[in-house]
C-alpha cells in the first residue's frame, strides 16, 4: 500500500487573513509558486517530511534561469492548461502559504506549461530568444523541450510538491480584463470603450498613451475579423470599425 494522494494533499505553512476569497469565474488569483521534485520514490514511500529530499526546479521568487522573476496570474474559468492549480488556489486565503502534494495524474500538461512559462521568462530577459515548441523524433522517444529537468518529468511523471503563497485575489469587476479573456461580445463591446479611451487621451495631449489604445482597438477588431467571411454583412459592419476617429 503507497501514500499516494488521490488529487492533492494540503498542509498549511503559514495561515492568510479574512474571509475565504470568493473564486468565481474572471476571479484573478496573483501568487508565488515553488515546485519541488522528490528525490526518493514518492509511490513507495510517500512524500517526506524532509527538505533534503527535495529538489527545486521551478520558482516564480527567483529570476530565470531558475524562476520566473514575476508573481504569476491565474483566472479562473479559462481553462488554465493545469486545472489542479485552480483545485489547490481555490482553498487558500490571501497571504496564506501553504504545500500541496499532487499526484502524477494531475501533472501530465506541467512539464509543457513550465516550458511556455521558462521561454517567456527568457525572452524577458534575452530580447533575441524566441519561443519554440521543441522537436520530436520517433525513433528518440519524447518530445524534447529544452530543459534537462523538465525533460526527465515528460519522460517518467513523477509526483511533485508545489509551495503556493497567495499574495492578491482581484474580482472580474475590479481589473480591466485582457484581450485573451473576453468572449466574442465583450470583445466587440471593448473596442468601442478603447476607441473612447483613446480619444479622451488624444484630447488630453496624450498622444503616444492615445495611440496605444486605437492600436489595441484595431487589434481586436482584426481578431474578429477572421471569424466571419468577407464581404458579409457581420464583415462589412467590422470593417467599418477599422477607421478609428478623433471625435
Amino acid at each position: 500500500m503507497t501514500n499516494r494522494p488521490v488529487k492533492a494533499v494540503k498542509k498549511v505553512l503559514s495561515a492568510g487573513k479574512g474571509a475565504l476569497p470568493e473564486y468565481r469565474d474572471g476571479t484573478k488569483a496573483i501568487f508565488n509558486y515553488e515546485v519541488l521534485v522528490p528525490l526518493n520514490d514518492v509511490k513507495k514511500e510517500g512524500f517526506s517530511d524532509k527538505k533534503e529530499d527535495y529538489k527545486s526546479i521551478d520558482d516564480t521568487r527567483k529570476p530565470y534561469p531558475d524562476g520566473y522573476g514575476k508573481p504569476m496570474e491565474l483566472v479562473f474559468g479559462k481553462k488554465f492548461q493545469l486545472p489542479i492549480f485552480e483545485t489547490c488556489l481555490q482553498s487558500m486565503h490571501v497571504g496564506e502559504i501553504s504545500q500541496f502534494d499532487i499526484d502524477d495524474r494531475h501533472l501530465v500538461t506541467y512539464p509543457m506549461v513550465a516550458k511556455k512559462l521558462r521561454d517567456i521568462s527568457r525572452s524577458d530577459v534575452d530580447p533575441t530568444h524566441k519561443h519554440h515548441e521543441g522537436h520530436h523524433c520517433a525513433a528518440m522517444g519524447p518530445k524534447k523541450l529544452g530543459y534537462e529537468e523538465l525533460d526527465e518529468i515528460n519522460e517518467n511523471l513523477k509526483s511533485l510538491r508545489f509551495i503556493f503563497h497567495m499574495l492578491e485575489v482581484v474580482q472580474p469587476e475590479n481589473y480591466e480584463a485582457e484581450s485573451w479573456q473576453l468572449n466574442v461580445d465583450e470583445k466587440l463591446a471593448s473596442v468601442e470603450t478603447l476607441r473612447l479611451q483613446g480619444n479622451e487621451l488624444f484630447k488630453a495631449g496624450k498622444w503616444d498613451q492615445a495611440t496605444i489604445k486605437y492600436r489595441e482597438a484595431l487589434g481586436r477588431v482584426d481578431t474578429l475579423l477572421l471569424r466571419e467571411k468577407p464581404g458579409e454583412p457581420e464583415w462589412v459592419e467590422l470593417d467599418k470599425k477599422s477607421t478609428v476617429w478623433v471625435i
